[in-house]
This record gives structure tokens, C-alpha cells and sequence, in this order.
């Protein structure tokens, strides 16, 4: 019965399932649901990957429908190889030229404020974002204006967020932010009315 229905109105349907394995349960239950949710739904429910992922934040902000389908936003420093809890989870189809981004050429000079130009522009099209965690590394914290900035386009853009967490590095914490300023931060940033 369902399959009877126009693409568009599945592809809605499909827009409101949440949790990437009951998008797999909806796509194996006929060939034309699967055909709506594996290429266009399941892959964009979460990303984890690192903040300077230009290639990433660049497809999506090209894109404001996909980023609508964001559900879950982890970044952390994919160079901290021995954490195997932090799994890089990517929207391949998006990636036409590949998944690796020099990374590193991200992290220095004018390329970090380009890097999070389209970071900003992708996460003000994420209206359907539930959690967003942030673990940040050194290489973020020097740029204090660009990371207060992503938690603003956060707050402002993503009403439905119902978690956030942000862990940062002990260096930034103990040598460069004060508890009060922390505080102060926190409460500018991070609240989000229920």
C-alpha cells in the first residue's frame, strides 16, 4: 500500500524516521522504499567525523535538503588514532571526489576561517538536529571566535537540538579559559529552551 504512494510523499515519510537502522527496516520492506531511503535518507542521519573536513561541510552546505536530514553532529580530532569510539561515519554518495581531506592544511591560517565559513553555512541548514558533541581539540580552541560562532549557528538554526556536548582538550581548559569564563560561554552558547 505504501509503495502506491508518490516518491515525494515517501521520501516525506521517510524524512521522519530518525535512527539510521529503522530507515534499513523501512528500506527492505519493498524495492521502491528502498530505492527513497538507502541513497537519499540513511547515509545523512549522523555524521562523525572532524571539524576541518572542508570537502564535507562544503558538499553539505551546497545542499541545504540533505542537511535538513541531519539528525546527530560529532566532530572530534580524527587524528587521535587510538580512540575506537570515534568511528568517522560520512554521507559517501555526497563525496564524489573521495573522503580524504588533507586535514592538516585546514588547521593553519586563513583556511580554518574558510573551513568553518562552511561549517557555519552547512549546520544553519540543520532544522532537524537533535545532538550535537564537540570534542574539541588544540587546533580548534585557537580560534575561540570561530568555535563560539558554530554554537550560535547551532542555537539559532536548530531549534529541535535536546543534546549538546563539548569536551575540551585539558590544555585549552587549564591554560587558556578561566572556570568563569567557561561559564559564561556556556550559558551564551549552549542554552537551548525547551
Amino acid at each position: 500500500m505504501l509503495s502506491k504512494l508518490a516518491t515525494e510523499t515517501l521520501d516525506h515519510i521517510a524524512s521522519f524516521v530518525d535512527e539510521p537502522k529503522d530507515l534499513l527496516a523501512v528500506g527492505v520492506a519493498s524495492r521502491r522504499l528502498k530505492e527513497i531511503v538507502i541513497p537519499h535518507h540513511i547515509e545523512f542521519r549522523q555524521i562523525r567525523c572532524d571539524a576541518f573536513r572542508y570537502s564535507v561541510w562544503k558538499a553539505l552546505s551546497q545542499k541545504p535538503r540533505l542537511c535538513g536530514l541531519i539528525r546527530k553532529l560529532h566532530l572530534f580530532d580524527e587524528r587521535e588514532e587510538d580512540d575506537v569510539s570515534m568511528i568517522v561515519i560520512l554521507p559517501f554518495s555526497l563525496l564524489e571526489g573521495g573522503t580524504e581531506d588533507n586535514l592538516r592544511r585546514f588547521r593553519k591560517g586563513k583556511r580554518v576561517q574558510k573551513c568553518f565559513e562552511a561549517l557555519f553555512k552547512a549546520t544553519s541548514h540543520m532544522s532537524n538536529l537533535t545532538s550535537f558533541s564537540w570534542r574539541m581539540e588544540e587546533d580548534s580552541t585557537r580560534f575561540p571566535l570561530l568555535w563560539r560562532d558554530l554554537f550560535w549557528s547551532v542555537q539559532r538554526s536548530c531549534p529541535l537540538v535536546a543534546e549538546l556536548q563539548v569536551k575540551f582538550s585539558n590544555e585549552y581548559y587549564s591554560e587558556e579559559a578561566s572556570e568563569s569564563n567557561f561559564t559564561d560561554i556556556t550559558k551564551a552558547v549552549c542554552y537551548f529552551p525547551s
